[in-house]
């Protein structure tokens, strides 16, 4: 489970390709449920790619969704996927138009598109649909974005199908039913991580090494793990 073994996400710690808009620990987790969720990846919000290129290193079937009205160019993300040998499904559109049919069944879904409530509400409910094992939402409990926690709660309440089990920095993994929490439960032995109702956090305390590579090397630096692993001050 060393992913710093898997070449393009080497490729990505170096900052040879884009890295996920993410903190390092969200990085890592993002890849730990990917590879245990990997048999079908659809991903709503590409943006520079990021998120995508570690998808297409622990996954061989990836479709992902965006308009490319953001300001993000596509070719960008094509010239990487073509320099890696890799493909992906596109479907170039706004997600509020995409409808079930136009979609498969997946294993895990990234959902980092629409930042209002009802956007997210509507992509949530989409993705509820075409999904038999993990949702990671982004910007869960991001003060830039409060609708989006917002959204999550109330989808939460509303579909009783799914439940939350694992709040990062900055995004949260919920599951359906049917998924089995024990597959994340050996990650207690070495991450500092609380538990109530069910419901994993990550909390303060030292990192295994495995991950600091990640904490060090991930996009975003405004993470507390960012500040409590930093022997100079000058760098928070």
């Amino acid at each position: 489970m060393l992913f710093q073994n898997n070449n393009i996400i080497k490729q990505q710690l170096d900052g040879v390709i884009p890295k996920p808009g993410k903190t390092g620990v969200d990085w890592f987790l993002f890849c730990y449920f990917l590879d245990k969720f990997n048999q079908t990846i659809l991903e709503i919000g590409v943006g520079n790619g990021g998120s995508t290129f570690s998808a297409v290193a622990l996954s061989s079937d990836v479709t992902v969704i965006d308009s490319w009205d953001h300001g993000w160019a596509k070719e960008n993300v094509d010239d990487v996927l073509s320099m890696l040998n890799k493909k992906v499904k596109f479907i170039n559109s706004r997600s509020e138009v995409v409808t079930v049919d136009d979609l498969e069944q997946y294993s895990f879904i990234h959902l980092d598109a629409n930042k209002t409530y009802n956007e997210t509400i509507n992509d949530l409910t989409l993705c509820s649909k075409i999904c038999s094992g993990i949702i990671c939402v982004d910007d869960y409990m991001n003060s830039m974005w409060p609708e989006v926690t917002w959204a999550v709660d109330d989808f939460i309440k509303q579909t009783p199908s799914w439940r939350k089990i694992f709040i990062g920095n900055h995004q949260i993994f919920l599951s359906s039913a049917s998924v089995n929490i024990n597959n994340i439960k050996h990650l207690i032995v070495d991450f500092p991580i609380i538990s109530q109702n069910n419901i994993f956090y990550i909390t303060y305390g030292q990192f295994p090494d495995y991950v600091m590579e990640f904490i060090k090397n991930g996009k975003m630096s405004y993470s507390w793990q960012q500040i409590s692993t930093a022997t100079d001050k000058s760098t928070w």
